[in-house]
């Protein structure tokens, strides 16, 4: 008779495979070990390069802060990935917010910095946006506005000579701006037709340090720029005392300590509809100096990402940069950022049509 070991009658009994019950038994024959869960968003990043895609031209503003997002961000995320920028100008950055809404990988090994105004140009349905911003992952921003401005900037020559107010189309201040769709162009535009400012535009400069050359080199009067704008490619265009002046501050609920004789635009509003125009254009500032990822990112490196983002934001060498470069800070996280995106889409519907209008732009 064929001897039959307890483990192989108790497997025909149950009619359950040998080889299967022995690797039950051998499992519960094992040490037990509490191993801990494996660093998933670690273990992706680690040994990765992470691209920062600036939707414009080296030495502006949205370049030198994904510059300094390259030196400092990895550290803090998980598997510290190197992180280079990559600039991709073109049409105020709409090329850009389309490549990585679009084309870019969605695995957040690639982020990007783009014109706050891009929301905005969406909601008014301009025919090239290619996104939905809400559905972007808004990761931070070092910027919610509320300490820098934006303002109308002319040598203090022109405003000798010029008046900002009024129709003399032959004595008119000369404005650089970069291409429709920015906020140099159309928050210029939008007050030139609404407070009857007595300004001509020229369109199509390539970016801010484009514009504060055209200035220097007297091509133009003057331009529509912001304090962390100028402070990263003209800083002492802001200096007391210097060779430009402020007529005007745009996205300031009151005057700047910095050009405390210059008016806002809601002072000069004369109107409930000019007023609801100003307003809606100046929404987008709250988003400062966006960085965003593509959607569908996964929710866990999108967490991990957002973390990074705060607390480089409170790093010490950091902020020192920041200070050295006399750029604006008030950091905003990605929730705050993706509210005010959804603000923006929220807004009557009657408004959004008007703007189209002021601004003219083919939809």
């Amino acid at each position: 008779m064929r001897w039959i070991g307890p483990a192989a009658a108790a497997c025909r009994r149950a009619a359950v495979p040998a080889s299967v019950l022995f690797a039950a038994l051998a499992i519960f024959a094992s040490p037990i070990t509490s191993a801990a869960p494996p660093d998933s968003v670690a273990d992706f990043y680690r040994g990765k390069q992470v691209r920062i895609v600036v939707g414009f031209g080296p030495g502006a503003a949205y370049d030198a802060f994904a510059r300094l997002y390259a030196r400092f961000l990895p550290k803090y995320i998980p598997g510290s990935p190197a992180i280079i920028v990559e600039n991709k100008p073109g049409a105020a950055s709409l090329i850009a917010a389309n490549y990585i809404y679009s084309a870019a990988p969605k695995d957040g090994t690639v982020l990007a910095t783009i014109n706050r105004n891009m929301p905005l140009l969406q909601e008014l349905g301009d025919k090239n946006v290619r996104f939905d911003a809400k559905n972007f992952t808004w990761i931070g921003s070092p910027s919610d506005y509320s300490s820098d401005g934006f303002f109308l900037l002319v040598r203090k020559d022109v405003a000798a000579q010029k008046s900002l107010l009024g129709d003399r189309t032959g004595d008119q201040i000369t404005i650089a701006a970069t291409a429709r769709g920015s906020t140099s162009s159309d928050i210029a535009h939008l007050l030139k037709t609404t407070l009857n400012l007595n300004v001509r535009i020229i369109d199509g400069y390539r970016d801010d340090s484009a514009l504060v050359l055209a200035v220097d080199n007297h091509e133009v009067d003057g331009a529509m720029i912001g304090i962390t704008a100028t402070n990263a490619v003209r800083p002492d265009w802001m200096r007391k005392g210097g060779e430009m002046t402020a007529l005007l501050q745009f996205a300031r609920s009151t005057r700047h300590e910095l050009f405390p004789d210059a008016p806002t635009a809601r002072e000069l509003a004369k109107d409930q509809r000019t007023r609801d125009l100003i307003e809606l254009a100046e929404l987008p500032f709250k988003l400062g100096f966006p960085l965003i990822a593509p959607p569908e990112v996964p929710a866990d490196r999108v967490a991990a990402l957002q973390s990074a983002y705060m607390k480089m934001s409170a790093d010490p060498e950091y902020l020192e940069q920041i200070t050295n470069l006399r750029l604006m800070f008030s950091p905003v996280d990605g929730k705050s950022l993706l509210g005010t995106v959804k603000r923006i889409q929220s807004e009557p519907s009657s408004v959004k049509e008007d703007m189209k209008s002021v601004w003219g732009i083919e939809r």
